[in-house]
């Protein structure tokens, strides 16, 4: 991957200019650069980094603060002073500052002590928040998170989110995901009275146990009442003999817990050969959950015998539980090579064996191997074959055949077992869009080459929380992370019957003709369970199905298919976006170097002919990156030479509130990954404080008590490096990744603003008089996130403000940073640019309701082309004005008709009348092809006169061959 130093320099410049700001740059930013360095001789002396806070309930009289790493050892201080009222100030020098994934900030006396974990400090400023206030409620959070071998940050960060000015709120929504809420408050006082020097001991692990027994381990059912919106619950429960926590997390939507008995939870250990194991029973009863995660930690205890390894914590997935459920940890991490595992076609292409290897041999006697077949939604259970482990390191499954219907689209998962008891797995994935006689695939990474490595020193690639590496199953190295799809080689294949009855599809024209070559790039995956990699590999997430209505839009235009290939590009949604866009970089140069008869090839080998690039979404900033930071379009001196166009739509090219990660946000969906992370709001205006209601605001500094937590998202050194590279490290910002990406971006004269054109909806939440307004009907769940967008100050098309999508550089442009919900599109401010409204069919004269806005590039301040389309949310701007949750497959029925559609054929429209319909393709006819058709009178084929493909056709064609 190239340094994310790369630049691209304006085309002209001199090499040698050229080559010392690559070196300059190029020093902070050399991977895993935390942005903190001791001074150089002669440089003058670095300012100290001064803490502030304040110790509360507990007696000051002979104690001090001190400052300490995440392991115990002390940091120097050049000083330290506490006053009458707890108030103190630690100075000391950055180069003392070693690299930790939190800071311990402690105040003794007595004997007693008070403890904080400090997450949000960068090291590298001035630090005051409510993490740097010791209390009893942080002592007690610090001793919870204590209990067992590694720190438990997942359930400090989420203690954080409760507390404020030195208290811990019980009644903020954020403790449902804090696993010690129920027993926090018996702790606290606890520790209170420890602390005011009552004859009452320490609270050890022995008095947390006895705490969490006592609570009765009631499994949460529902949020209590003013937690409503806060659906994603966690939960503890300790083992009967102390011996280890087990960890529950669980969506409340699918939780039927109503009247279940308490949760008893019964710990054991066993061992075969080499291996050991401890596993943890526990029994739901007659309650179910869906989409269970359950994970499990030994608490301190003897020393294991013979010095046998650590056990491995991975977290096990239940579709749907109930009943008696048994999981174990063990130390089989240390024996297996998942790099080795998964389906093998023996270098053929549709038959394959599922492979398990270790890496060394077990010494078992009893554990044997399971070979498991799932459904897509891991059901459906079908054991293919069991193998007892011998001394052999590599085992197979029956053989596979990979197209029949058995085995397509499912899940092959081998499961290491003992008995009854599942001590490891690893799956991976019978894609049909890649097991397929024509090669649909053209080039691809796998897991083998994209592992995650959470010890690692790559900030791009260290997530701890997916299957990459702890979740069970594992994902196996066979595993086709990341991929290039060529649309012709998989029409004719079986997978979409209609697309292949299509006059394209049953001859497709495929390579070789001149066609110039666009990639598509889907956006952020985010559903609970998509970190998965073998589950993205099934249909239901397939690039292809995700962009299901456009392939039917261009298997529908014959000129667009003798213009354009079409291409798709897979990535995973749970690493970072900067990752992803350097192996789409990677793999762009692999088309390049070894495919040179494709149509793709052709495109990166002639800046002629080039390549055009559609994305949606958080794509965006996958093609951004790709682009700007990983020069893939390069040739030269010119760092953009083989993009020849770039639709960005609704790009969150400054991130989006809703991704900043509250409890609200993380009720919807899966944010605690690095991609969420990296669409978190860049804080170009300023806005690093954002109420998300009444009540709760969230700040930059708070935010990344999540951010930083080293057992999810683990943004820590990701943040620092490009704080770093700002050289602006007290920077407000939510995102400090996305503020670097768009401060470097190329000024006007680089030549990519020409080749940059912005997509946005705008929508109109119904409500109040907004009602009058509304064009289409958004349906409630994206009106209603609309609103709640709304609500924080900006407007929005349900996912993304305008802002985002539109790439604001001044604040106070309400054109294109409108923030007032009373704004609408106004002719006047965008004066050079196609201006549509709505016309009162009655009359035929125009209304105050906008269709769409085509953006001439000097109306942008970025100079940049623009399109705008009035009331259209998130999902219809890359679906087309249909239904959002029913958008897939709802224009199957158009594909072949013509352009005329009869009076009795019902058209699956969400415009509010049919008559506006007509408006938006008057208005995009009139933008393809420069004459305005005049009022309407007819009704259109909804797929072949889909204003937003009509316009992206347009924009397409005006740079194809």
């Amino acid at each position: 991957m190239k340094s994310l130093s790369r630049r691209p320099a304006a085309p002209g410049l001199c090499k040698a200019a050229l080559a010392i700001l690559l070196l300059l740059l190029a020093i902070p930013s050399f991977p895993g650069c935390s942005g903190t360095s001791s001074s150089a001789p002669g440089a003058p002396a670095q300012k100290p980094l001064a803490l502030t806070g304040q110790v509360l309930g507990m007696p000051l009289a002979g104690g001090s603060p001190e400052l300490l790493d995440a392991s115990g050892n002390p940091i120097p201080l050049k000083s330290s002073q506490v006053d009458a009222d707890g108030v103190f100030r630690l100075e000391l020098s950055p180069a003392d500052l070693p690299e930790s994934p939190g800071y311990v900030l402690r105040f003794s006396t007595g004997g007693a002590q008070i403890r904080a974990m400090l997450l949000s400090w960068a090291g590298t400023g001035d630090f005051s928040g409510d993490e740097s206030i010791l209390s009893p409620a942080t002592e007690a959070a610090f001793l919870l998170c204590s209990l067992t071998a590694g720190f438990n940050y997942t359930d400090y960060a989420a203690f954080l989110q409760a507390y404020e000015n030195g208290a811990y709120d019980p009644d903020s929504p954020a403790v449902l995901g804090f696993a010690f809420r129920e027993i926090f408050p018996a702790l606290e006082t606890a520790v209170r009275n420890h602390l005011a020097g009552a004859k009452a001991p320490v609270p050890d692990a022995a008095f947390i146990c006895d705490l969490l027994h006592s609570q009765g381990n009631v499994l949460t059912a529902a949020p209590p009442p003013g937690q409503e919106d806060v659906l994603f619950i966690r939960q503890a429960l300790a083992a009967d003999d102390c011996s280890g926590l087990v960890f529950l997390s669980y969506p409340a939507e699918g939780a039927g817990l109503e009247g279940a008995a308490p949760v008893a939870v019964f710990s054991g250990t066993d061992a075969d050969g080499k291996i050991s194991w401890r596993a943890f029973d526990l029994d739901l009863g007659n309650g179910s959950i869906d989409a269970l995660s359950v994970s499990a930690a030994e608490l301190p205890g003897p020393a294991k015998a013979g010095g046998a390894q650590p056990f491995f914590t991975g977290t096990h997935s239940f579709a749907q539980a109930t009943g008696p459920l048994r999981i174990c940890i063990s130390n089989l991490a240390r024996f297996v090579d998942p790099d080795a595992c998964g389906l093998d076609t023996g270098g053929g292409i549709t038959d394959a064996v599922f492979k398990m290897a270790f890496q060394e041999a077990p010494g078992s006697q009893g554990l044997s191997i399971r070979f498991v077949r799932t459904d897509n939604k891991g059901k459906n259970r079908t054991v293919l074959n069991t193998t007892p482990v011998d001394d052999a390191t590599v085992y197979e499954s029956i053989p596979l055949n990979l197209t029949s219907p058995d085995n397509r689209d499912h899940i092959i998962t081998a499961e290491l077992v003992s008995g009854n008891d599942l001590l490891y797995s690893v799956s991976d994935a019978v894609d049909q869009t890649r097991y397929q006689a024509a090669g649909p695939m053209i080039a691809m990474a796998k897991m083998d080459e994209t592992r995650a490595d959470p010890a690692g020193p790559d900030i791009m690639n260290n997530i701890g929380q997916s299957n990459d590496s702890n979740v069970f199953p594992i994902a196996a190295g066979n595993v086709a992370t990341h991929h290039i799809l060529d649309l012709d080689r998989i029409l004719g294949t079986g997978v979409v019957p209609l697309w292949d009855a299509t006059d394209y599809g049953r001859n497709p024209i495929g390579d070789g003709a001149g066609r110039m070559p666009v990639i598509v790039i889907h956006g952020w995956q985010g559903n609970f369970g998509l970190r998965d990699a073998a589950k993205l590999c099934l249909w239901q997430n397939a690039p292809i199905y995700d962009d299901g209505n456009f392939i039917e839009y261009y298997l529908s235009k014959p000129a667009l298919q003798k213009a354009v290939h079409l291409y798709f590009f897979r990535w995973p949604s749970y690493k970072h976006i900067e990752y992803n866009a350097g192996i789409f970089a990677r793999l762009l140069s692999r088309v390049k170097e070894s495919m040179p008869g494709t149509d793709l090839a052709a495109g990166l080998n002639d800046t002629d002919l080039g390549v055009a690039i559609i994305t949606h979404s958080t794509g965006g900033l996958i093609c951004r990156s790709a682009v700007e930071t990983h020069l893939a379009f390069a040739d030269g001196d010119d760092p953009y030479a083989y993009l020849r166009r770039a639709l960005l739509v609704v790009s969150p090219n400054h991130g989006t509130p809703m991704a900043v990660n509250t409890y609200i946000q993380n009720s919807l969906c899966d944010i605690s990954t690095q991609a969420s992370g990296d669409l978190e709001w860049d804080s170009f205006d300023g806005n690093a404080n954002i109420r998300f209601d009444l009540i709760h605001k969230f700040d930059y500094i708070k935010d990344r008590a999540s951010r930083w937590n080293p057992d999810g998202p683990n943004l820590q050194a990701y943040d620092k490096h490009f704080l770093a590279l700002l050289g602006n490290p007290a920077l407000q910002t939510y995102n400090p990744w996305l503020a670097w990406l768009n401060q470097s971006f190329p000024g006007p004269g680089s030549g990519l603003e020409q080749k940059y054109i912005l997509y946005s909806g705008w929508i109109r939440p119904n409500y109040l008089d907004a009602a009058r307004h509304n064009t289409l009907k958004n349906g409630f769940a994206l009106n209603t996130a609309g609103q709640f967008l709304q609500a924080t100050g900006y407007q929005c098309d349900a996912a993304l403000t305008i802002s985002s999508n539109l790439f604001a550089k001044n604040p106070a442009d309400k054109a294109f940073n409108p923030v007032s919900s009373n704004q609408i599109p106004l002719a006047s401010w965008y004066p050079k640019s196609q201006v549509w409204f709505t016309r009162d069919w009655a009359t035929t004269a125009p209304t105050t309701t906008p269709a769409a806005v085509f953006g001439n590039p000097a109306d942008h301040p970025r100079k940049m082309a623009f399109r705008l389309f009035w009331d259209y949310d998130h999902i219809n701007i890359r679906a087309g004005a249909v239904q959002g949750p029913n958008a897939w497959g709802s224009l199957d029925g158009f594909v072949n008709q013509g352009d005329i559609i009869a009076d009795d054929v019902p058209i699956p429209s969400i415009y509010v009348t049919e008559e506006l319909r007509r408006d938006y393709i008057r208005a995009a006819l009139a933008f393809a092809t420069g004459a305005d058709p005049g009022f309407i009178g007819v009704r259109y084929n909804p797929l072949r006169y889909e204003p937003v493909f009509l316009c992206m056709e347009k924009d397409l064609m005006d740079v194809a061959p």
